[in-house]
């Protein structure tokens, strides 16, 4: 009998909204803890990038997805 698996993504930013990178640290932190809350982890090394808008301010994003439970 076969059972459904749900695959789940986080995008894990890779700067903040000034622009500055988050730590590497910091990103390997929550890979870490998506690691002992589910069991496993992967992450993908290509970044996904995108823009967003807030307040008349124009953003842009530079993430990585990261699949817990992996």
């Amino acid at each position: 009998m076969s059972r459904m698996v749900r695959r789940f993504g986080v995008l894990l930013p890779l700067r903040f909204n000034d622009g500055s990178p988050v730590p590497d640290a910091a990103v390997a932190d929550t890979l870490v803890e998506f690691e002992e809350r589910f069991g496993a982890v992967s992450c993908e090394t290509q970044t996904i990038r995108g823009r967003w808008r807030a307040d008349g301010q124009s953003y842009r994003d530079d993430r990585n997805r990261s699949h817990p439970g992996e």
